[in-house]
């Protein structure tokens, strides 16, 4: 029986490496998700999905940082009325 998903194409390393980052984003461990590492025995197109998780994740980061720093600022302000 002929592969459905062509010569080049492992599910399995698919979904070794999407489980992995759709995991620590969806429980929002932003830390985590940043640092994920590369699954072994993947090529570049496979390590794609790790890369855009860890730059999403950090971008987040910093998204909540800044509002997190804007917040303080603003509280600080308005308690000094």
């Amino acid at each position: 029986m002929k592969s459905m998903y062509g010569s080049d194409s492992d599910p399995q390393v698919f979904a070794l490496v999407s489980y992995g980052a759709s995991y620590v984003l969806e429980l929002h461990h932003w830390e985590d998700a940043a640092e994920l590492p590369l699954t072994p025995g993947t090529e570049f197109g496979d390590d794609s999905i790790t890369y855009m998780a860890a730059q999403s994740a950090k971008l987040t980061v910093a998204v909540l940082s800044s509002l997190a720093r804007m917040f303080r600022r603003s509280k600080q302000f308005t308690s000094k009325l």
